[in-house]
């Protein structure tokens, strides 16, 4: 029993020491997207700079609206001559089959009616279609961000040209700012004992954050003769720190 006891307090008095290691990593955000247009255009306002915080759904920037406004105009007016049109066959096509029930229009005649009514549903709903997606490409012409963060870089200027014809162009890089991860190299007997919420504490700019382990990787990022090495990710809150991306750190 006595020696039980003692392996059991070795233990104890181990695993503390592993997990209390420090590991030199690098700072990284917990997430980066780089925003494009789904429309083409000429950039008419850019509504941020690099540093800026913003808030979910703050305009970032916007092409110059004048082409899409135009657009929805004349694809409204010709939308509403559809209707007067798909009207004007409905009420063709009961004449008709009034004029067929008193035998006064023949089965050709009505047949004609009746296609007329079909092709002017047709051009009808083709009309609305154009018209619901140039005002979709009303509301695309403005970027706006998909969430709370900070502007990392502004790719385009005001007055240039936005072709996304073939390949969606990067207009702006956003960062979530709120948390951020430390990452690092463990080896393999660290990664054995580290699970997903394990406390963790980030060193940076000489203070200490707490955090806690988000990842840890399942294949290995490094193999040497000796160990295999694999990704550890730590998320904390900077609170007010200002930090950057690729910022050393002790974790």
């Amino acid at each position: 029993m006595k020696n039980k006891l003692i392996v059991l307090c070795l233990c104890c008095l181990v695993t503390p020491t592993l997990l209390a290691a420090d590991y030199q990593g690098s700072l990284d955000w917990s997430a980066r997207a780089e925003l494009g247009m789904l429309v083409s255009g000429v950039v008419g306002k850019v509504h941020v700079k690099a540093g800026q915080l913003v808030t979910k759904g703050d305009p970032l920037l916007q092409l110059d609206e004048r082409d899409f406004s135009y657009r929805v105009t004349s694809t409204k007016a010709v939308l509403e001559r559809a209707k007067s049109t798909y009207e004007e066959a409905q009420r063709e096509h009961e004449r008709s089959l009034e004029l067929y029930d008193r035998r006064l229009l023949s089965d050709h005649e009505l047949q004609l009616k009746k296609i007329a009514l079909v092709e002017a549903k047709a051009a009808l709903e083709r009309s609305q279609s154009t018209a619901n997606m140039a005002e979709l490409d009303l509301e695309r012409s403005i970027l706006n961000a998909p969430f709370d963060g900070m502007v990392v870089k502004v790719l385009v200027d005001e007055g240039e040209s936005v072709l996304n014809q073939f390949q969606l162009r990067p207009l702006v890089v956003l960062a979530a700012h709120a948390q951020m991860h430390a990452v690092a190299k463990i080896d393999s007997k660290t990664a054995n004992a580290l699970k997903h919420g394990t406390p963790a504490s980030v060193g940076v700019h000489g203070d200490w954050l707490m955090g806690s382990v988000l990842e840890v990787g399942r294949e290995p990022v490094e193999v040497t003769d000796k160990d295999a090495f694999y990704l550890l990710v730590v998320t904390f809150t900077p609170g007010e720190a200002e930090l950057r991306a690729g910022e050393k750190t002790t974790i």
